[in-house]
């Protein structure tokens, strides 16, 4: 199986994302995106979803070792070139894996998320 790479963040944890993610399914964006408490965002999707993600299980690695800092983390911005939430440091999510975190618990979304090998 091929694999991308996405996200500055998703490199330095060395996850991959199967290339087939990107060949048979749609490309999500995040339109919106408000901090809540903790590590936890209200974010909006262009397919008209909302949720909420808690990206806890992100902060991990040299990349996400500032963002620890709930201050520092409540700083991110919608980048409109990439599409999806960003630090000052360049950091950055693929939207996919937000999504992902917004809706893990979602029936009629298991299949996708295994597709996206998110879900085993």
């Amino acid at each position: 199986m091929n694999f991308w790479t996405a996200g500055k963040g998703v490199v330095e944890k060395r996850l991959r994302i199967p290339s087939n993610l990107w060949n048979n399914s749609i490309f999500l964006h995040v339109t919106h995106a408000k901090p809540l408490d903790g590590y936890r965002v209200e974010v909006g999707f262009d397919d008209g979803r909302e949720g909420i993600a808690d990206l806890t299980e992100a902060l991990e690695g040299p990349a996400f070792e500032s963002l620890k800092d709930p201050d520092v983390f409540r700083k991110f911005r919608v980048d409109e070139e990439l599409q999806t939430i960003v630090w000052s440091n360049g950091t950055d999510l693929a939207p996919e894996y937000i999504y992902y975190q917004a809706f893990r618990d979602d029936p009629e979304l298991q299949a996708t998320f295994r597709k996206w090998g998110y879900v085993v």
